[in-house]
């Protein structure tokens, strides 16, 4: 058995390693928490709701002064949005923030938060074009977070430091504010990008810039979406899943009822809708169909009910 002071010593050896922060964070530690006044001051700041409707009408017509009123609008929404999440990552109990994953997320807010609110006012188109690269890095920086953010969610569910109706509700205000920051930033750049594709061709007619609006164009973030079209296309993507899953099962046909509907939405979000209300309903049905018929039967011959 070792004795005290061989313990003592080698605890002595290891006391800086006993600290309520991250040993390995660049960000994480008393002077960032405690200390910051920046970040407060971001913080205390609200951030101005805007919805698909707003988004929508503000790209229908676009001219300079637009693009530059949606830069300048993005340069400084972001941070104050930014610095929420970071509160909010504060708020939660040490062993939670503490996490690998979720210190991870930390950093990367922090970073991005730190860049947004370095960026000087947006004056000129030629400013704007360098702010869309930079948005774009942000964005294309930021792809390893929700990875990092469900991981640390699981870890933390596993382990049971946090009671899962509030780490339900800090995921939902996590994942519904990142949807937001990503439509924003998405839109603007495209919105930009489209608008100096058509500024250009116009000036090699006239010379004029006064008034660019592409046809049928709102931003990169709408587009105009047929709803049977997506439906189909959603079905098609998980069957072929499920097909993987039940080999010997033939897929339920989907019967859609109605006529086609066409009109101005994101695409992405729409096709993530549609694939997990089309995912559940088909796998409840073969579950279903297999439960009533036996699991042990040979199903080639036999079709579930439609969805």
């Amino acid at each position: 058995m070792r004795s005290q002071k061989a313990a003592l010593e080698e605890l002595a050896q290891n006391i800086n390693r006993l600290q309520p922060f991250h040993p390995g964070s660049l960000i994480l530690n008393e002077q960032h928490f405690y200390q910051n006044s920046i970040l407060l001051g971001w913080s205390q700041k609200n951030a101005h709701p805007v919805t698909l409707r707003h988004l929508a009408n503000f790209g229908r017509k676009m001219t300079s002064e637009k693009i530059l009123a949606s830069a300048n609008f993005v340069r400084t929404e972001l941070p104050i949005r930014l610095s929420l999440k970071i509160k909010e990552l504060q708020s939660l109990p040490y062993q939670v923030i503490s996490n690998y994953h979720l210190n991870q997320v930390y950093q990367s807010y922090y970073h991005c938060f730190n860049a947004f609110r370095r960026v000087e006012k947006i004056e000129t188109l030629e400013d704007n074009e360098d702010f869309c690269d930079f948005v774009k890095n942000m964005l294309d920086d930021h792809l390893i977070v929700l990875p990092h953010l469900m991981m640390g969610a699981l870890e933390v569910s596993i382990l049971k430091i946090m009671s899962q109706s509030d780490l339900d509700k800090f995921m939902s205000s996590m994942v519904r504010s990142r949807i937001s920051r990503r439509v924003i930033m998405d839109q603007h750049t495209s919105m930009s990008k489209t608008f100096m594709e058509a500024l250009r061709l116009q000036k090699d007619d006239d010379g004029g810039d006064n008034d660019i609006k592409p046809p049928d164009y709102i931003g990169e973030a709408f587009q105009l979406c047929s709803a049977h079209e997506h439906l189909k296309l959603s079905y098609n993507m998980i069957i072929n899943f499920l097909q993987g899953l039940y080999p010997n099962m033939q897929m339920p046909e989907l019967v859609i009822n109605g006529d086609d509907l066409k009109f101005q939405f994101m695409t992405n979000h729409l096709s993530y809708i549609f694939t997990e209300i089309l995912r559940n309903s088909l796998r409840s049905t073969i579950e279903q169909f297999i439960k009533l018929n036996g699991r042990d039967r040979g199903f080639a011959q036999m079709s579930p009910p439609p969805v």
